[in-house]
């Protein structure tokens, strides 16, 4: 007998998946309070997002004063947050699924905005590598607890809307960055300032203590969310018996969704790290004027990108197109690669900027859509875990090939700075498509079998 398809508010009709439709283990919240939470969460994101990039657009005076390479500035922008983001991540998550989520939020935001402060007092590389360490173990709490929460205040048709306002935060709080950095660059000079109480300080030490003070001012808000804890229920009849049997049974999903959206994490690294010194070495521009193009295009493109592909993809898989998540990232990739790689070696700061338009809009805004692929088909109480797993590979992967792998290629290799960009997107770029159509069949096979 064929399964009855519970109707939506819209007349279109969700598909039964084990993970929400055949799992939820309670009502999503009503509207007002389930809006309200996407809100604080998104505001909270941003000044994740913002403590976490401002770094790219003080490179230059950043090696200048420390005396370091592109090599040691990849490490500093890649792993340093990403490898203590991950390790911390994955322990994380298995508390968000044990301790109420609000706490945790709350704990990490003033970890992460203490870590960023920090970097205001440093003086060498190892101190401010240890303070991004210290910003990725803050930041490790947030994504996971936000899409648990998330997950569970929405039905099942509106969850890739809901996840990609959430990931809005990543775009607006980009171009923030880059935005504010540029500005008080450009306004500082290269000259040590004299602040009351802390005496000198370099213009990118008072960067990033005033951008780790202004954090501690969300912390009040994160009262108003939901106080959400996962639900300790007995597993259903045909459920895995934990979430090592889930994985087990369904690891191509678990595996080459992450991997395949990582691919494009890999070329979202490189290029957040290194255009805006592009732009510095190969055509002169100021940081003022850097940050005024690249917050422009990341606030207009990546926003509009943002909410319109996670709409994209709702809509479809609302319509039977079971793969819908990975489907709509493997078109994009498939238009944006080649014109962001010819933009990086056209030797024109405007093309550099035009042809990365259509990346930032179709492509770099994934982690709505690409979450929600896999918190679909996950049991409630395995959400916050699982979360942080996928943001383990997909963080990984960024960090660990994008902006080191093309500071290797400049100095190491003595590409320039454009070409080992070039080279570095192509390469994750067809890689990405690739995984992401073998994603998709499992996708597919998974809904049409019901979940293991």
């Amino acid at each position: 007998m064929q399964q009855a398809m519970p109707e939506g508010l819209d007349g279109a009709t969700e598909v039964p998946v084990a993970g929400v439709v055949a799992n939820r283990a309670h009502q999503p919240l009503a509207p007002g309070r389930a809006w309200l939470a996407i809100a604080i969460l998104l505001l909270i994101y941003i000044f994740a997002f913002i403590d976490r990039q401002i770094l790219t657009l003080l490179v230059k005076p950043i090696q200048q004063d420390l005396g370091i390479g592109d090599l040691q500035t990849g490490l500093l922008l890649g792993p340093a947050f990403g490898i203590f983001y991950v390790v911390c991540g994955i322990f994380i998550g298995r508390l968000v699924d044990r301790l109420p989520r609000r706490a945790m939020i709350g704990a990490g935001v003033a970890v992460w905005a203490s870590a960023t402060a920090a970097g205001g007092f440093v003086r060498s590389y190892a101190g401010l590598f240890a303070s991004r360490m210290g910003v990725g173990v803050g930041e490790s709490v947030l994504t996971p607890a936000a899409h648990a929460i998330i997950a569970e205040s929405f039905p099942a048709r509106r969850l890739s809307t809901a996840i990609a306002i959430y990931s809005s935060g990543v775009a607006i709080g980009s171009s923030l960055a880059i935005a504010i950095g540029g500005l008080v660059v450009h306004w500082a000079g290269d000259q040590a300032l004299t602040v009351p109480v802390l005496g000198p300080i370099r213009p990118w030490n008072l960067v990033l203590l005033a951008v780790g003070l202004s954090t501690f001012l969300i912390l009040p808000l994160v009262l108003f969310l939901p106080d959400s804890k996962a639900p300790q229920v007995a597993a259903a009849p045909g459920e895995a018996e934990g979430l090592w049997m889930l994985l087990k049974r369904n690891w191509r999903i678990f595996i080459l969704v992450p991997l395949g959206f990582g691919c494009t994490n890999i070329v979202v690294n490189a290029i957040f790290a290194w255009i805006p010194a592009l732009l510095q070495r190969s055509f002169g521009w100021e940081a003022s004027a850097i940050g005024s193009a690249i917050g422009i295009q990341h606030a207009l493109f990546g926003l509009a990108g943002q909410l319109g592909t996670a709409m994209l993809a709702d809509w479809l898989f609302a319509r039977r197109m079971t793969d819908a998540h990975t489907r709509v990232q493997l078109w994009s990739l498939l238009v944006s690669i080649p014109l962001l790689a010819l933009g990086l070696v056209s030797g024109s700061a405007w093309m550099v900027l035009l042809l990365s338009t259509p990346f930032i809009m179709l492509s770099f805004p994934f982690l709505g859509y690409a979450n929600a692929a896999v918190q679909l088909l996950t049991p409630s109480r395995f959400r916050g875990r699982v979360s942080a797993i996928f943001l383990a590979i997909v963080t990984v992967m960024g960090t660990l090939f994008g902006a080191p792998l093309v500071g290797l290629a400049t100095q190491a290799g003595g590409m320039a700075l454009g070409s080992a960009l070039a080279l570095t997107t192509l390469l994750a770029g067809l890689a990405g498509v690739s995984i992401l159509a073998m994603a998709g069949r499992a996708l597919r096979a998974a809904h049409a079998g019901g979940l293991s």
